[in-house]
């Protein structure tokens, strides 16, 4: 049996052996999620620690991630994305670098998303009309639901705001369609929570009717909302396919009437009006054709 100053020594020996230290690194808890607008919601843990530090959004791009946008974070450790365009429809994350994380954390990154994004489309059937004649507006909110309320902007020529001049609400596919009689030249946008479609312009050109009311007599009427009195219309002739010649001008009277009397063979005729004479906001036009017999 060991005297007691022996066992005591022991003991000693035992009580300083140690293991090795372990270091556990703590990374940051990044959470993502798409929100119904388009836009990509980040929050990060501990809020209170990383506030305001920035925080970047990557993307999948040929099996390598990239960042693609950066956003401060707020106070309460959040922030979000604006909605990426429709050709970034793709796996996208959270990622914050081990020098944004701070003394005691690790760098982190978020799950992958699959993003889905939006896209808000809108064309005329038409980008120009005859004066009180219509076109439709055709659209298509992709990936987006039925029952969205899409609402229709337009700047009309002359005025130096756009107006809202009407909602829809997407169908099936989130396709929406509006049907417009512009008075004048007229530019026309869809909008949705953050999202634009692209600006479509419909052009509108003076209505001319042309109209025979003797056997060497024609008479025509120019329409566009507006007094065309003094302005000169052409009496043009079919010479060959595609091709008119001048045979006649004339000025309008105060009702945007003119009458001709015509001396020519059977003949396709046509009244005319210049882009100068239409005025601003409208389209050079012409009449339908008219077989003329004396």
């Amino acid at each position: 049996m060991l005297p007691n100053f022996c066992r005591a020594k022991r003991a000693a020996a035992f009580s300083a052996v140690s293991s090795a230290k372990v270091v556990v690194g703590v990374a940051p808890r990044l959470s993502i999620a798409e929100l119904g607008d388009g836009r990509i919601a980040a929050s990060v843990e501990p809020s209170h620690v990383l506030a305001r530090r920035f925080l970047e959004l990557e993307q999948l791009q040929n099996g390598v991630w990239r960042v693609i946008r950066k956003s401060r974070l707020s106070q309460n450790g959040t922030t979000a994305f604006a909605p990426l365009p429709p050709s970034q429809s793709s796996p996208v994350r959270l990622a914050l670098s081990v020098n944004q994380a701070g003394a005691g954390y690790l760098g982190s990154t978020s799950h992958a998303l699959a993003y889905r994004a939006f896209d808000l489309t809108l064309a005329p059937d038409a980008d120009r009309v005859s004066y009180g004649s219509s076109t439709v507006l055709r659209g298509r909110l992709w990936n987006g639901e039925s029952g969205q309320r899409i609402a229709i902007v337009e700047w009309v020529f002359g005025r130096s705001r756009a107006s809202t001049l009407a909602h829809v609400v997407t169908g099936t596919g989130g396709r929406w369609r509006l049907r417009v009689t512009p008075r004048i030249q007229t530019t026309y946008q869809a909008r949705w929570t953050l999202h634009a479609s692209p600006r479509g312009r419909v052009g509108v050109a003076p209505a001319i009717t042309v109209t025979r009311v003797a056997r060497d007599e024609i008479s025509t009427h120019v329409n566009a909302g507006r007094s065309y009195a003094g302005q000169t219309v052409a009496v043009q002739r079919l010479m060959s396919p595609g091709v008119w010649q001048k045979i006649g001008q004339g000025d309008l009277d105060r009702t945007s009437s003119a009458l001709f009397r015509l001396a020519i063979p059977a003949s396709t005729i046509r009244i005319a009006l210049s882009v100068n004479e239409a005025g601003a906001g409208y389209l050079a036009s012409f009449s339908r054709p008219l077989h003329f017999k004396p």
